[in-house]
């Protein structure tokens, strides 16, 4: 019982949730997660840092010309949701420090890659003008289900960065997801 509401809650966790974004999100794209982005109170004796993202899909423009609005999807780290243990940040040493940020880095980058797969997709499709917010909801839907799975796999895997090896396998992984623009399968 007490795996089933572990596993609720990293579901929880890494689940980006399109319909309560408060518009509180940073968008960081030109450098790397550190531990002063992680703002919010660490409650979790179970991880010694969570990593919340959110991924909003919008309506970007819409033009008199083309009833069909241009959709975009963004990705955002969540810095007072996210939080790490301060007595963890003060004990452990810089390599430690270093590999478990590393972790929470692939999170987000989980979430960045999978925003620019739904934009991609978006890009990509042919929209009906009477379906076209079901069917850029359908998308985003579809992928960030995708993701809550790979998110989930990435820490069972790498047992949430004890498993060294696997972590370095994953780090692998998320880098060719990158240049790829598209979720790993």
């Amino acid at each position: 019982m007490k795996n089933y509401w572990l596993f609720i809650f990293i579901l929880y966790v890494h689940t980006p949730c399109f319909a309560q974004y408060d518009g509180k999100g940073v968008i960081i794209e030109d450098r790397l997660l550190t531990w002063d982005d992680f703002r919010g109170r660490h409650e979790s004796d179970a991880f010694k840092a969570l990593t919340y993202t959110i991924i909003d899909l919008q309506p970007r423009a819409v033009r008199f010309s083309d009833p069909i609005p241009d959709y975009h999807a963004t990705c955002y780290f969540l810095p007072k949701e996210s939080s790490v243990s301060r007595k963890f940040l003060k004990e452990e040493p810089d390599s430690v420090l270093n590999h478990v940020l590393n972790h929470e880095q692939g999170h987000y980058n989980l979430a960045r890659i999978a925003t620019t797969e739904i934009n991609n997709i978006l890009k990509q499709f042919t929209f009906n003008q009477r379906k076209s917010i079901f069917q850029a909801d359908s998308i985003y839907r579809a992928v960030n289900a995708r993701l809550r799975n790979i998110q989930t796999l990435y820490d069972k895997e790498s047992n949430h960065s004890q498993n060294r090896a696997e972590q370095s396998k994953w780090n692998i992984l998320i880098e060719d997801a990158t240049e790829a623009g598209k979720l790993p399968e």
